[in-house]
């Protein structure tokens, strides 16, 4: 199956705000095969496939060692209709702000992603999304080796529901700070 998001960010592009992308990913029954983002106004190429690696603009890229949460950033969106019932996205940021070194929304899951698998975010969180939004960059961070799962700590199985992304190292600290504990 094919997971393509040809405008992924579409608010932000509608206002000239550059953190928009093209997601692609084709998935088998093990997820994932092969993604790629493109986020052209940033002159950003990502590139993954299964066992063989992530890319930023032709370069290899790994996830962050970064190994405790106080020295953390994170990344995290809601959709945008959010503002219709703004509790559950907003309820987890308090407690993330409270134990890390701070929390950006760049209002594309997929450039979010990406960040994770570059190093230059630590960890992502969302929910209330779809395979087309997270595929390709499920794929980039697992393959710069980091982790990805829902909130509850179950491998992602791409279908977007809730994506719990990270460099591996904060991983279950994430999940108790998501759980609240």
């Amino acid at each position: 199956m094919w997971a393509v998001d040809p405008l992924d960010g579409t608010v932000n592009f509608l206002h000239g705000h550059p953190f928009f992308a093209v997601s692609v990913a084709l998935l088998d029954e093990g997820g994932p095969v092969v993604g790629a983002i493109e986020a052209p106004a940033l002159g950003w190429s990502y590139a993954a496939a299964r066992g063989r690696g992530a890319r930023r603009n032709g370069r290899p890229i790994r996830v962050s060692a970064v190994a405790s949460l106080d020295g953390a950033l994170i990344g995290t969106g809601w959709p945008a209709a959010s503002h219709v019932r703004p509790g559950p996205f907003l309820r987890p940021l308090g407690p993330v702000l409270r134990a890390t070194q701070g929390a950006r929304r760049c209002g594309s899951a997929a450039i979010d992603l990406a960040l994770t698998a570059d190093g230059t975010y630590d960890a992502h969180f969302e929910r209330s999304l779809h395979t087309w939004d997270v595929a390709a960059g499920i794929l980039l961070v697992r393959e710069a080796g980091g982790r990805v799962t829902d909130h509850g700590g179950v491998e992602a199985d791409a279908s977007g529901r809730e994506i719990l992304a990270s460099n591996g190292l904060i991983h279950g600290a994430m999940l108790g700070v998501l759980r609240g504990g």
